[in-house]
Parts: C-alpha cells; sequence; structure tokens
C-alpha cells in the first residue's frame, strides 16, 4: 500500500469521529490543499523511518515500568 494512502487511512480515522463527514472526492480535495502546504524541497519522510521498531525509544521502554 502507498504511504498517502496510508496517511489518507489514518488521517481519517483521527478525525472521523470530530468532524461531520465529507464524501471521498471532498476529502481528496482538502488533502491535496494541505499537501500543496508542505515547502517545495522538502525530502520524504523514509519509510524506514515509520516502521513501527523505529517510532520508540530507549526511554519508551525505560517508562513502561
Amino acid at each position: 500500500m502507498y504511504p498517502s494512502i496510508l496517511v489518507r487511512q489514518a488521517v481519517l480515522e483521527v478525525i472521523g469521529p470530530l468532524t461531520p463527514p465529507v464524501s471521498p472526492e471532498e476529502f481528496n480535495r482538502l488533502f491535496d490543499e494541505i499537501a500543496d502546504m508542505i515547502p517545495e524541497g522538502t525530502p520524504p519522510i523514509p519509510g524506514e523511518a515509520l516502521r513501527r521498531e523505529n517510532l520508540y525509544t530507549r526511554e519508551d521502554d525505560w517508562n513502561r515500568y
């Protein structure tokens, strides 16, 4: 699955219950508007950085106890 599809799904899960429903076309338009706000030349986030094991640090382990 493409990262942009995953991000769209995550955004829908987070904001879905908080906002009135919008059509998929309207959501895509709004998502594209937000994406256009990213400055030109901003490098993409590497897929490796989004892997679960890379999102947590040793400090997260320390805070479990």
